[in-house]
């Protein structure tokens, strides 16, 4: 389960650059930790924790070093991030991969693939803030064993299940994990064989390489 961590931090941090990182304003970056030092850099995958926005990738603090200035994303504000692709608003914003997207590249946000046509999720059922059920009003068709299910909410996070299928149709969700603290959650269903991590929810339309206005998911708060 995704647990909230509560010394989070606020405004700009510089941290050392594993390689120049000028030009990247706009794009979301990790933080790794080699010998007890942290660095910034780019995501290598798509489902990489990347809760950093670069701020200004050319900011150098020691001669012949790099060094990235970045924000930690907080859910109280929104953040201009770069897209690929298009996006509406309400969208869930996940990591673009770079080999599926045309035009993107590293710590660019995408809108999450539609994983199929004409599924209908039903009532979710809470218990004490854990999603212990959900219900398929419509079955839909296109979509395969297995696909990962999620759920955005305002104060809950950590739920995860999978959709189970017959013949394209889906009859049921399987709940992993019922994750906490949850009071109306809607389901994200992913695309087919692949693992997203969400980073927010699009505050409006966007075209492929303009900064899309971004609210960052609450389970990004893990610094």
């Amino acid at each position: 389960m995704l647990h909230l961590q509560s010394n989070t931090q606020e405004g700009r941090k510089v941290f050392p650059a594993q390689t120049s990182l000028a030009g990247t304003e706009g794009l979301l970056v990790k933080i790794v930790n080699a010998s007890g030092v942290a660095n910034v850099q780019l995501p290598t995958l798509r489902t990489d924790l990347c809760p950093f926005l670069v701020h200004d990738g050319s900011f150098n603090s020691n001669p012949g070093a790099y060094a990235a200035a970045v924000w930690p994303l907080s859910p109280e504000r929104n953040y201009r991030v770069q897209l690929s692709g298009t996006c509406n608003p309400g969208d869930t914003l996940v990591l673009a991969d770079p080999t599926l997207n045309s035009g993107a590249q590293a710590g660019m946000i995408a809108a999450l693939p539609a994983p199929g046509s004409g599924l209908v999720l039903g009532a979710v059922t809470l218990v004490s803030g854990k999603i212990t059920a959900q219900a398929v009003t419509t079955p839909g068709t296109g979509y395969s064993q297995g696909q990962a299910v999620s759920w955005t909410d305002s104060t809950g996070y950590g739920a995860s299940g999978f959709l189970n299928v017959t013949a394209g149709a889906v009859t049921s969700v399987t709940i992993s994990d019922g994750g906490a603290g949850y009071t109306a959650p809607t389901p994200v269903v992913a695309a087919p064989g692949v693992s997203y991590r969400s980073i927010g929810i699009a505050e409006e339309s966007g075209l492929s390489g303009q900064l899309i206005l971004l609210r960052p998911s609450p389970s990004l708060l893990i610094v």
